[in-house]
């Protein structure tokens, strides 16, 4: 069952997990694929969101190295869409730009997922 540290936002989380400049990207991330998989409806495949962002490859599978890096146990950003609680899909709809995703990081979590501590930075192994 995912934790109920509910309340605490994203960044908060992110920031918490990966420092400053880090945990700023991957929270920026987060939301894009939060966006995208809105607008979707359903989770999408790397190549789609590259596609749907009209993104650098190079610079997603980047962000994905950094958003794996400070979540270790997770593949994609998807396990924290239903966890942001808000239909950012509507956003995704609407978007040109990231501007929509950066002005989303402030979500509160209503829950957070299963794996994901909530507590301090990454360990330095």
């Amino acid at each position: 069952m995912p934790s109920s540290d509910a309340g605490q936002s994203l960044l908060e989380l992110c920031v918490g997990r990966g420092g400053l400049r880090k945990g700023m990207r991957v929270c920026s991330f987060i939301i894009e694929w939060a966006i995208c998989s809105g607008a979707l409806g359903r989770e999408p495949t790397v190549v789609e969101f590259i596609a749907w962002w009209k993104a650098k490859d190079r610079t997603v599978w980047l962000r994905l190295a950094e958003f794996r890096g400070i979540f270790e146990t997770e593949q994609t950003p998807q396990v924290f869409v239903p966890a942001l609680g808000t239909d950012l899909g509507d956003v995704g709809r609407h978007a040109d730009s990231t501007t929509a995703a950066l002005a989303a990081m402030r979500v509160r979590l209503t829950f957070i997922p299963d794996g994901i501590a909530t507590q301090g930075p990454l360990s330095a192994s």
